[in-house]
């Protein structure tokens, strides 16, 4: 009954959180933006942060485009969600400029993300090359050959989404992967951390897969417009609470 409860108040609350994003006007939301823009660059979770996934915005969220070109001008590694639609699994893989996003794909959402048959680095599954100077050599490698002696053939599924592509990487260092810093997207919010996201759990499931990953939970930063705060969000057992929201009223910290 409980399950079922939270799952009304959630669907009354998207309609009204819906609502009151409709009314915003688009100067608005530009204005918002860009103040938000300003307290994250000036936050230390993000000043310290390597390792960076960021939403690419609909109409009704907060525009991270300018959040995004300081990333790599910081010299920042930035990833960006690949959703699978007929499921709730989501992917962070990288991105390569911020130039390069308006050449991607549109989805039925109307926001840009690379297609399945694009094969990029996949935040949980390998570490910065550069940064741990991996060199990676992709072989199509025959059971039992060894093309290369100092390297070791592993299989690095995940990471670029191949099942029968083999990856020859240097046995001195090891694949290392994570995240420092994950924006968050949402419908709501309140000041407890808890989040109402649009019902398909890709952000939940995916900060499960953090933890099962990772030794270090990366921080969660909520990017919201002052409309989308509310005095409490209900919530189940599946829902994962944020670390912090930002909004134009929040001092970062």
């Amino acid at each position: 009954m409980a399950a079922i409860a939270a799952s009304s108040a959630k669907r009354s609350l998207r309609t009204e959180l819906k609502q009151r994003l409709r009314a915003l006007s688009a100067e608005e939301r530009l204005r918002q933006s860009h103040l938000l823009t300003q307290k994250v660059i000036a936050h230390s979770q993000y000043q310290n942060s390597k390792r960076i996934s960021i939403f690419l915005s609909m109409q009704d969220e907060i525009e991270t485009e300018e959040i995004i070109k300081d990333i790599f001008k910081q010299g920042k590694i930035c990833f960006i969600p690949r959703y699978r639609f007929q499921s709730n699994h989501m992917d962070m893989v990288r991105l390569a400029s911020p130039e390069e996003i308006s050449l991607l794909p549109k989805t039925s959402w109307n926001i840009h993300q690379p297609s399945e048959g694009d094969v990029r680095e996949e935040a949980l599954s390998t570490g910065d090359q550069a940064d741990l100077q991996v060199v990676m050599l992709k072989h199509r490698l025959e059971s039992g050959s060894s093309l290369i002696p100092q390297l070791r053939r592993i299989m690095v599924l995940a990471a670029y989404q191949l099942p029968s592509e083999k990856v020859a990487v240097s046995e001195h260092y090891p694949i290392m992967g994570g995240l420092d810093l994950i924006f968050m997207p949402g419908l709501g919010f309140d000041k407890d951390g808890n989040r109402l996201g649009r019902g398909k759990g890709y952000y939940d499931t995916y900060l499960k897969r953090c933890l099962q990953h990772q030794k270090v939970k990366p921080y969660t930063l909520a990017l919201a417009f002052k409309e989308q705060i509310c005095p409490q969000v209900p919530v189940d057992e599946h829902d994962m609470k944020v670390d912090e929201v930002l909004y134009e009223d929040a001092s970062a910290s």
